[in-house]
């Protein structure tokens, strides 16, 4: 009989032990290279998830710094246009540029495209650079222009008419750069940036000689009307009736060259012929191009004028620069009438004759009461440019203008001073005669 062995479990186990250990090994080997992918993995993730976050910010950052330069360069526009349109020396302005910290733009051509902290850092390096003469820009609109602004409109407070020109009346260096520099002298020991400061204030001064000019006369005005309220007072209480005359006509004098000095100043004319002048360049003092803007700002401010002329006394506008001379003829006529500087046939100089203004303004008026109450406040507006007068309707300028020719006529009747003028007040009083205008729209 066969004697069979079984196998004991332990001799199987011993025998299979080396497979088992080398299997439980390789399991082992593969369960830390999984996990050291997974860590790996891990990682890598991490880093494109740090990458896509700081690719987030910085086109955040760079969206954020493209805004705000260009907001720093729209204000630094707009206050380089507000700075222009007060005159001054945009020369001048630039050179005080030069003071500031950042002097010059940075281009973003050489940036790369996906680089946007670089643009960002460049984007704010230029908001900078707009901000900083922005600033600069500032200080001087709002320092010394609004200065001399201030001057031109007010002049200075303390000196009243001794502050420049003629101590006795108000002119225009009383409301120039002379009154500036009392009011806001220049230190001894200025340096650069004051006095290129200084020289922006006066070039605002240079720019808008006409501010001065209509201030100066708005002063004058204000005076004169209240020295004839004083004369119309004392006036009433004297007994003479010819120093009542006098003082009447001598009120309505004054009221007459008022208007006139006015008219001068605030229709165009005083500037009309400062520009003619400058064109003409008879010394030769002027060069090439201010003369040639001088012609182009005589004839703008010659079609200004005859077009309001024409619409005040109901004529069509001038297309050409030779009707717009028909046109202002007269006007220029009332002027040197009125001052004394027209004389009949050219011979001497005559005294002052008001008839022209009276006449002027009556054909100004005939036209004037035909019109609609829209049109009429349309050409109150230009009267008081023309004929030199604020604050009330033509109407009531014209009334005021008809009692003052009463007082002149009645004066030259009681002293018979000039029959000539008397005579001819009276015949145009009376409707006789021709008018100056008859033959103008020939």
């Amino acid at each position: 009989m066969a004697v069979v062995y079984k196998e004991h479990p332990l001799s199987s186990f011993l025998r299979e032990l080396p497979t088992l250990v080398l299997q439980y090994k390789q399991q082992m080997d593969e369960r830390d290279y999984q996990e050291r992918m997974y860590e790996k993995k891990l990682k890598a993730d991490e880093r494109i998830r740090a990458a896509d976050r700081l690719y987030t910010a910085n086109l955040e950052h760079y969206k954020e710094a493209k805004l705000e330069a260009g907001n720093a360069e729209k204000q630094y526009e707009a206050t380089m246009e507000a700075l222009q349109t007060t005159g001054a020396d945009l020369e001048l302005v630039n050179e005080l540029l030069q003071t500031t910290g950042v002097q010059q733009l940075l281009s973003l051509s050489q940036i790369d495209a996906q680089n946007y902290a670089k643009k960002a850092e460049t984007h704010a390096a230029n908001a900078e650079y707009y901000d900083e003469r922005t600033k600069v820009l500032k200080d001087v609109l709002y320092d010394e222009v609004a200065k001399a602004s201030a001057v031109m409109s007010g002049g200075d407070p303390a000196l009243g008419r001794k502050a420049g020109g003629d101590p006795l009346v108000w002119d225009p260096a009383d409301f120039g750069f002379q009154a500036f520099s009392k009011m806001f002298p220049l230190a001894d020991d200025a340096g650069d940036i004051d006095k290129t400061k200084h020289a922006i204030a006066e070039s605002v001064f240079l720019a808008r000689p006409d501010i001065s000019g209509k201030s100066a006369a708005t002063f004058q005005a204000a005076d004169i009307v209240n020295s004839l309220n004083i004369a119309k007072k004392d006036a009433l209480d004297a007994e003479d009736a010819q120093d009542k005359a006098t003082e009447e006509a001598n009120i309505a004098r004054e009221f007459f060259a008022t208007s006139i000095t006015n008219s001068d100043s605030f229709s165009g004319r005083s500037e009309y012929y400062q520009y003619t002048i400058q064109a003409a360049n008879v010394d030769g003092n002027y060069d090439d191009q201010t003369v040639e803007n001088a012609k182009a700002y005589a004839h703008e401010t010659m079609m200004k004028m005859a077009t309001d002329i024409a619409d005040l006394r109901g004529l069509p506008a001038p297309e050409t620069i030779e009707q717009a001379n028909i046109i202002y003829k007269p006007f220029d006529e009332v002027h040197q009438a009125a001052l004394g500087r027209y004389a009949t046939g050219g011979i001497g100089q005559s005294k002052e004759d008001y008839t022209y203004f009276q006449e002027f303004a009556s054909e100004v008026y005939r036209n004037y009461i035909t019109k609609s109450d829209v049109k009429k406040k349309e050409l109150d507006r230009i009267a008081q440019d023309i004929f030199g007068y604020t604050g009330i309707t033509f109407e009531e300028y014209y009334k005021n203008l008809d009692s003052h020719v009463d007082s002149i006529l009645i004066e030259n009747y009681i002293n018979d001073l000039d029959d000539d003028v008397v005579d001819s007040v009276k015949l145009k009083r009376l409707g006789i005669g021709s008018s100056l205008f008859d033959d103008e729209e020939d």
